[in-house]
């Protein structure tokens, strides 16, 4: 898929189940986004848009610059098996890592204040998330699919700013609060 110079705006949902879209080229004269391998940003490199779903690549690395990763970046991103989320980043969106089969981890950032809607759903194989002190607000089903999955948050207590139903498949996973959990040889473990 070729974005043209005079495009000035995409739409949130542009990309949905667009399962075989391997790359994105922007043309150069675009003065709004911009294409690293395939992968498509905002002209700046502060935000993530569009990772191809279609992309083969079992690894990803998000560059340094980016904050935010966009509604349904890695949307239904299947090969991929370990993702890499810089300290720069402070905002998750909705859907963002939505259906990602294959990862088994996540790392998320002690920036990261917002966590959107189904951020994380239908992560199958995921096995363990911490959620640092940092997150202020967690949209509804969050975590929904994760049906091996153990969180470890750093808050004592659920904060007020995360959804009534951040967690609302919670019999498919269990979740450990601040002094429920320790770290032993650098890995979180309930007390």
């Amino acid at each position: 898929m070729t974005i043209g110079s005079n495009v000035t705006t995409i739409g949130g949902s542009a990309f949905y189940d667009c399962t075989s879209l391997t790359k994105i080229i922007v043309d150069e004269n675009n003065n709004n986004f911009c294409s690293i391998d395939g992968v498509l940003f905002d002209k700046n490199l502060s935000a993530l848009i569009c990772y191809p779903a279609g992309k083969t690549n079992q690894t990803y690395a998000i560059p340094d610059s980016v904050t935010s990763i966009g509604n349904g970046a890695f949307y239904y991103c299947s090969s991929l098996t370990d993702i890499s989320i810089p300290n720069s980043v402070t905002s998750i969106g909705d859907y963002a890592f939505f259906w990602c089969t294959s990862l088994t981890g996540i790392t998320i950032p002690d920036g990261v204040t917002t966590i959107g809607d189904s951020a994380f759903s239908g992560f199958t194989n995921l096995r363990n998330v911490m959620i640092p002190n940092s997150v202020t607000s967690i949209g509804t089903s969050a975590f929904a699919y994760c049906y091996q999955l153990t969180i470890y948050c750093e808050a004592k207590s659920e904060p007020e700013g995360w959804h009534e139903k951040w967690d609302s498949v919670v019999t498919y996973f269990t979740v450990y609060w601040g002094d429920e959990w320790e770290y032993v040889n650098g890995k979180p473990v309930a007390k």
